[in-house]
């Protein structure tokens, strides 16, 4: 990979996150590399998720070497400790799910935390009464106080993602982009492809005798991807056999100057989907994501939507609609191209995957590179039999979502049927195999108990143990002086408007 010119074909956010990676680990590993991206004003980019995983924030902070203070403040952006998922099982209560780091995961703390769950798995599985609001904070701990107070403590919880605005998020990458010198943008629309003999690509043609030849080519060209390149570089599986979803439309929302700024995504059920909420320093952003198979009136979503977050449409300044179904490329990395973003697949919305795939995609490929692997046919197998577990990993997380104890229609018992029929191995979420970050076997369980799904995968031979011991384990109950942290709203306007804060320096 020595001395070579890397061509980027697309100039949205997963063909932006390529340059900055391939630039940062060219002057990390002394790769001597020409970084060109090629983009253009015709290809808009959708620009609807606006929430990410914690391999974002390693990427920006210790990949790109970006202060976390700097990223916010330019990309108006907000923290993210998780996720609360609302009427998940049509009962009007809700659970919240934790983002984590790879790096963060405490195998040696796993055998206690283990047995938490287990304890709390007795009491949904015997339906012993107790309030939801004490279930979470007996799941969650110090992390269920934080979130509710809406207060942020990195020294106490130090697993965050971000919230940002799409279109500045754009602006940002472009400029950090700018700061290296082998860094080449083009503007052009790709007209065709040149190939050689053996099928690699040579050269990119973009109109007007005007060709950018290459070594190796980076596909971030979205859902147009496969309408540019040749046929032999995808095979694609599709999930929408599985996941219903092919349909979704955003808006965006100026926030009132008292606006309460929450540090999480919102994800709220509806009949035929759900709907999303993500605050942000001056807006929040709203959507829709539902199957146009079961419902084709976008009046009465958008209606849905607006009523159920209290949103007055006079103050909805943005809309998008986006068309699209659940699939995955198996040739991720097929000669000497690497397809990012839309391009190697699509979930959905939900659990901010687009962006953490393309990360796992650039950290798998640079591992290669620092060992250096030769990128043969056996190593790029191995590299998209890699690629194909995390993306069903995570089509299969998502799945786990959608079981609700409580399914209203054909939309949720669709569901309903895949986990009664167990068509997935779910159950695998108890061992080891399949501690993939970043959905492991906590997040599945964080997931199920917040929901008060049974389960009985622990085995009767521990039932007496947890019977009799339970009195003392819903004793035990971190606390925390919550009035010694500072709010959400406090620590963006102090790395907006530089307030000054006493004491503020964890940042």
């Amino acid at each position: 990979m020595k001395n070579q010119t890397i061509v980027i074909m697309g100039g949205g956010t997963a063909g932006l996150i390529a340059v900055l990676y391939f630039l940062n680990k060219s002057k990390d590993l002394n790769l001597n590399l020409k970084i060109k991206l090629i983009s253009s004003s015709e290809m808009e980019p959708i620009g609807v998720g606006e929430g990410t995983l914690p391999s974002f924030p390693e990427f920006i902070e210790k990949t790109c070497k970006i202060d976390k203070k700097e990223f916010l403040k330019e990309t108006k952006g907000s923290f993210k400790y998780g996720v609360k998922f609302n009427n998940w099982n049509f009962d009007n209560q809700y659970c919240y799910n934790l983002v984590f780091k790879e790096t963060n995961f405490d195998e040696t703390n796993y055998g206690r935390e283990r047995l938490s769950f287990d304890f709390i798995q007795y009491i949904i599985n015997n339906d012993i009464s107790i309030p939801q609001k004490s279930l979470l904070k007996v799941i969650l701990g110090e992390a269920y106080d934080i979130m509710e107070n809406n207060k942020i403590a990195l020294d106490i919880l130090p697993n965050y993602a971000y919230h940002f605005s799409a279109n500045l998020l754009i602006s940002f990458l472009k400029k950090k982009c700018l700061e290296f010198k082998n860094f080449e943008h083009v503007e052009g629309t790709i007209k065709d492809i040149i190939y050689s003999q053996t099928g690699f690509i040579k050269k990119v043609n973009i109109g007007e005798n005007r060709e950018i030849s290459g070594d190796f080519f980076v596909n971030c060209l979205g859902f147009h991807s496969q309408n540019i390149l040749n046929q032999e570089y995808f095979d694609f599986q599709n999930w929408d056999n599985y996941i219903l979803n092919n349909s979704a439309f955003a808006i965006q929302v100026k926030n009132s100057p008292t606006e309460i700024i929450e540090s999480y995504t919102t994800s709220t059920a509806q009949e035929y989907g759900w709907c999303w909420k993500i605050p942000q320093y001056e807006k929040t952003g709203y959507g829709y994501v539902y199957s146009s198979d079961f419902i084709d009136n976008e009046d009465k979503l958008y209606e849905d939507l607006l009523k159920t977050y209290n949103i007055k449409e006079k103050n909805v300044f943005k809309t998008k609609v986006v068309k699209s179904k659940p699939y995955y490329n198996k040739k991720q990395l097929h000669k000497n191209c690497l397809s990012l973003g839309l391009a190697s697949g699509f979930v959905e919305p939900l659990e901010a995957t687009s962006i953490h795939i393309t990360l796992q995609g650039l950290t798998i490929f640079f591992r290669m590179i620092e060992n250096e692997i030769e990128l043969n046919e056996k190593y790029i197998q191995v590299f998209n039999e890699k690629l194909e577990y995390i993306w069903k990993n995570v089509f299969k997380f998502i799945i786990h979502h959608y079981f609700t104890n409580n399914p209203i229609n054909d939309y949720w018992k669709h569901y309903k049927n895949i986990q009664k029929n167990k068509v997935f191995d779910f159950y695998e979420k108890h061992s080891d195999k399949n501690n993939v970050f970043p959905f492991n076997s906590h997040s599945y369980f964080l997931v199920s108990l917040g929901k008060r799904m049974k389960d009985y995968y622990y085995g009767f031979q521990y039932e007496k143990y947890l019977r009799d011991n339970l009195e003392n384990f819903l004793r035990v109950n971190k606390t925390i002086n919550i009035n010694g942290l500072y709010s959400h709203n406090d620590i963006l306007n102090e790395i907006n408007q530089e307030n000054k804060l006493e004491n503020f320096n964890y940042l």
